[in-house]
C-alpha cells in the first residue's frame, strides 16, 4: 500500500469476508485464502482506503467415492447399483462414461442403477465405467454352451477281415431321441468319396449309404435295420439283417454289419459325427480303425500294432515297418487326426538307434532325441516314452519296434495311431518312403 500523501498513516481495510485473513504490518497486507469446501469458485472485494482490491479462488477439484467398484453378472442378465458419494458435497457434475451397448444405466441423485442384458456368447464379456476420475469394472458370464451330441464310445473300435460287425454309441445330454442323423466313414482319410459312407437318421429309423463319388451325388434306397434287405456302393454292403439302433436315456446304440468290397482293402480309419434335430453338431471323430485284408500289400509298408487298441493311459506297443533293403526311419503319431501338432509323434533312426520326439506345435527343426537305451525318457504335453521298456530290432528288412508310451490327459478321448516309413536305399533300391497308414487306435479314459 503506498499512501499519499506518505504521512496518511490511518487508512484501514473493509469488506474482508470470513474465508480470508489479512495481516497488516506497515505498508503491507498479507491475505490468506483459506480452502474452498465448493467445487464453485469465490470470490472476495474489499476496500483499503479509498481503493479497491479483487481476489478469486477457484473451486475444489470433484472427485467421487465408488461403493462397489466391481461387480459381476451372470449370463442370463442381471441389474445392480452403484452408490457414488462426491467430494466435495455440492459436486453434482460428474459423468459417466464407457458403458457398452449391452449395458444400460440410469441416474438418480447420486446412485446409477445397472442392468446387463442377456449375453448371447459362451464368451464372457466386461464392462470398464469411467465415473468421474473413478473406475468400475462388471463382469458378465459366458452363456452355457448349447447341448451338443457326442459321437464317441465308451472304448476304442477296431474291426478286421472282410466282414466286420461295428458297434457305434451316440449320444444327446438331452435324451437320444434329440439325435438327427448319425455318421459313420471308412476311409484312407476324412474323405466321404469312395467311401463306405453311412448316414442313419434317427427320426425316420432308417440307414442311407452315400454313393461313390460322395454326398453330392445321392443316398442309396432307405434300409430298415434289422430287415433281410440290403444297400451297397463299389466300397462296402450294409445288411439289415444283423444291424441295429437301440435308443436308451441319452445313448443310442447303433451296431451295423458290413462286408467290404475286393478292392476296398488295407487299412481304413473309422469316422464319426452326430447332428441333432436343432442346430447341434458334434462334428468329425477319428474313433477307430479298421483292417481290411490286402491279397499282396506293396513295399515298404507298416503293418498293424500289437496291440491294435489301446484302452489304458500306458501301453508298450509293437510297430512293425517292412521294406525290401531295410529301414532308415520309422514314424509313429497320435492323435485325433494326421496331424503333427498336439501330437505323441515320434520318429526313430534306425543306424542311430535314435528316438526322436516333436514337440507340441509338430516343428520337425526342434525335436528332441535319446538314445533308445537305458532310462532315457522324452516328453512334450500329449505323451512321454520310456528308454526302459522300449527296443528295436531288424531281421532281414523287417524293423519291430516297441515303444513305452504314457499318453497325458490332453489326449483323452479317442485318437488314431499312425504309422510311416522311410526305407534305405541300396545299389539296386532307391529309398522309398511309404504311405502314411492308420495302424491302431488309442482310446485315453
Amino acid at each position: 500500500v503506498t499512501p499519499t500523501p506518505a504521512d496518511y498513516t490511518t487508512w484501514t481495510v473493509s469488506g474482508q469476508p470470513a474465508w480470508l485473513t489479512l495481516v497488516t504490518t506497515g505498508n503491507t497486507i498479507t491475505w490468506t485464502a483459506a480452502p474452498n469446501p465448493s467445487v464453485n469458485p469465490r470470490s472476495a472485494t474489499f476496500t483499503i482506503a479509498d481503493k479497491s482490491f479483487s481476489l478469486t479462488q477457484t473451486g475444489a477439484t470433484g472427485t467421487v467415492t465408488l461403493s462397489p467398484t466391481a461387480a459381476t453378472a451372470p449370463a442370463a442378465g442381471a441389474s445392480g447399483t452403484i452408490s457414488v458419494t462426491p467430494t466435495p458435497a455440492d459436486y453434482t457434475t460428474w459423468t459417466v462414461s464407457g458403458q457398452p451397448a449391452w449395458l444400460t444405466l440410469v441416474t438418480t441423485g447420486n446412485t446409477i442403477t445397472w442392468t446387463a442384458t442377456p449375453n448371447p456368447s459362451v464368451t464372457p464379456r466386461s464392462a470398464t465405467l469411467t465415473i468421474a476420475d473413478k473406475s468400475f469394472s462388471l463382469t458378465q458370464a459366458g452363456a452355457p454352451p448349447t447341448a451338443q451330441p457326442s459321437a464317441t464310445g465308451s472304448g476304442p473300435i477296431a474291426g478286421s477281415g472282410a466282414s466286420q460287425t461295428l458297434t457305434f454309441q451316440f449320444s444327446h445330454p438331452q435324451g437320444f431321441a434329440q439325435l438327427g442323423v448319425l455318421n459313420v466313414l471308412i476311409n484312407t482319410a476324412l474323405n466321404g468319396g469312395n467311401a463306405c459312407y453311412i448316414a442313419y437318421s434317427q427320426p425316420a429309423g432308417v440307414l442311407f449309404l452315400v454313393n461313390d463319388a460322395g454326398p453330392d451325388a445321392g443316398l442309396s434306397a432307405p434300409l430298415t435295420l434289422g430287415s433281410t434287405a440290403s444297400v451297397q456302393n463299389s466300397q462296402c454292403t450294409i445288411h439289415g439283417t444283423g444291424s441295429a439302433a437301440v435308443g436308451s436315456g441319452n445313448n443310442l446304440t447303433l451296431t451295423l454289419r458290413l462286408t467290404f468290397s475286393a478292392t476296398f482293402t488295407g487299412s481304413k480309419v473309422i469316422y464319426t459325427a452326430a447332428r441333432d434335430t436343432n442346430t447341434g453338431n458334434s462334428g468329425w471323430k477319428t474313433l477307430g480303425a479298421s483292417q481290411i485284408p490286402e491279397a499282396a500289400p506293396a513295399l515298404p509298408r507298416t503293418d498293424p500294432l500289437t496291440p491294435a487298441t489301446i484302452a489304458t493311459p500306458s501301453q508298450t506297443i509293437s510297430a512293425t515297418y517292412r521294406s525290401a533293403s531295410g529301414v532308415t526311419t520309422a514314424w509313429l503319431l497320435v492323435n485325433t487326426a494326421l496331424n503333427a501338432g498336439q501330437a505323441c509323434y515320434v520318429a526313430y533312426f534306425a543306424p542311430g538307434n535314435l528316438l526322436l520326439l516333436y514337440p507340441d506345435d509338430g516343428n520337425g527343426a526342434n525335436v528332441t532325441s535319446m538314445p533308445l537305451s537305458g532310462n532315457n525318457t522324452l516328453e512334450n504335453s500329449q505323451c512321454r516314452i520310456n528308454a526302459q521298456g522300449s527296443s528295436a530290432s531288424t531281421v532281414a528288412g523287417v524293423l519291430t519296434l516297441n515303444l513305452n508310451i504314457t499318453m497325458k490327459p490332453a489326449h483323452a478321448g479317442p485318437n488314431g495311431i499312425w504309422t510311416a516309413m522311410q526305407s534305405s536305399a541300396t545299389e539296386t533300391i532307391p529309398s522309398q518312403v511309404s504311405p502314411w497308414r492308420i495302424s491302431g487306435n488309442w482310446f485315453l479314459p
